[in-house]
C-alpha cells in the first residue's frame, strides 16, 4: 500500500484579513504542485484580540474566513472562547480544534497534545507549533511559522507506515496578486464583524 499526503499551513496570521485574499492565490499555487491528498491547517494564533474585528466576534471572524479558504482545522487555543462555538454554526467544514476538542476525521487526528500511542492506521498532527518537523510514532509535528508564510509537509505511506519525505517553508512573494472570491469573503466578514461590533 502506497498513498502520498500533503499539509499546507499557515500560523501567526494575528487577525490580518486583509492578507487572506493574496495568501488564497499563494497556497493555490503551493497546492498545485503537489501529487495526492492535500489538507490545508492553521497552527495557531490566527486572530488576536487586540484586533477590533478578533475582539467583535469574539475570535470567529479568522475562524470563517480560513472556512472559506478550505482549511480543514484550526487551533484556536488562545482566541475561541467555549461561548464562541456555538455561535460559528453548522455550516462551516472547519474543526476549531483546542485542549478539549481534537478532531478526528477518517485515518487523521488533529490535537493539540501529541498522544501517548497512536494506532498503527491512524496519523496524528500537533497543530501547536514546535521547533523542528518531525514525525516520530505516527505523531506529526511542525515547525512555527510567521504570516505570509505557509509551511509545505510530504509524506508517503508504504507497508501501513508512514514516512516524512519532504518539508519547506515558503515565503509569499510581495507581487502575488489577490484571490477575487476571498478578497469578497473578507468584505462580507468585515462587515458582519462591524455590525456586531455596534451591538455591543
Amino acid at each position: 500500500m502506497e498513498e502520498s499526503l500533503n499539509f499546507l499551513y499557515t500560523g501567526q496570521l494575528c487577525g490580518s484579513l486583509e492578507m487572506l485574499p493574496r495568501l488564497y492565490t499563494f497556497i493555490k499555487s503551493l497546492r498545485g504542485r503537489m501529487e495526492g491528498r492535500t489538507i490545508l491547517l492553521d497552527i495557531g494564533s490566527a486572530c488576536d484580540p487586540s484586533v477590533w474585528h478578533c475582539e467583535a466576534t469574539g475570535g470567529r471572524s479568522m475562524i470563517v474566513a480560513l472556512d472559506g479558504m478550505g482549511c480543514a482545522a484550526a487551533n484556536v487555543s488562545g482566541y475561541l472562547a467555549e461561548e464562541e462555538r456555538p455561535k460559528l454554526g453548522g455550516n462551516l467544514a472547519i474543526a476549531p480544534v483546542d485542549e478539549t476538542h481534537p478532531h478526528i476525521v477518517d485515518d487523521l487526528i488533529f490535537t493539540l497534545r501529541p498522544p501517548i500511542s497512536v494506532e498503527w492506521d491512524r496519523l496524528a498532527v500537533v497543530l501547536k507549533p514546535t521547533e523542528k518537523t518531525r514525525l516520530d510514532s505516527r505523531v506529526l509535528s511542525l515547525v512555527r511559522v510567521k504570516a505570509g508564510q505557509v509551511g509545505r509537509v510530504s509524506l508517503e505511506r508504504m507497508d501501513a507506515l508512514w514516512y516524512l519525505t519532504t518539508y519547506s517553508l515558503h515565503d509569499m512573494p510581495p507581487t502575488t496578486p489577490p484571490d477575487p472570491t476571498i478578497a469578497g469573503a473578507v468584505e462580507f466578514i468585515t462587515a458582519e464583524a462591524r455590525y456586531a461590533q455596534k451591538k455591543r
